[in-house]
């Protein structure tokens, strides 16, 4: 997972709206509470979950947490985290 040793993968659902963008490139960041210490170098395995039939799409996005603006700065939320990210690969099922 690279050069960071203490790196972890965390697994999150994203709405189809949001998978979307960061599927098509035009979503460089992400916004999540920040429940999980999330830190640079960690990698996001970001699944794309429908909230209308409660499943998983099958469509996945892996990117890496290249910048993290903690709670509390720019006026976020204390419990919130904006990921910079840098996606590493995807799935290349289902229409985009």
């Amino acid at each position: 997972m690279g050069a960071y040793t203490d790196q972890r993968r965390h697994e999150l659902k994203t709405w189809p709206a949001s998978f979307n963008a960061i599927w098509g490139m035009r979503k460089l960041h992400d916004i999540r509470v920040n429940d999980r210490g999330f830190k640079v170098g960690d990698e996001l395995f970001l699944r794309e979950w429908d909230p209308g039939t409660k499943q998983y799409t099958g469509r996945y996005v892996l990117a890496n947490i290249s910048y993290v603006t903690e709670g509390e700065e720019w006026g976020l939320p204390a419990d919130r985290v904006v990921m910079s990210i840098k996606v590493q690969l995807w799935n290349r099922t289902g229409a985009a």
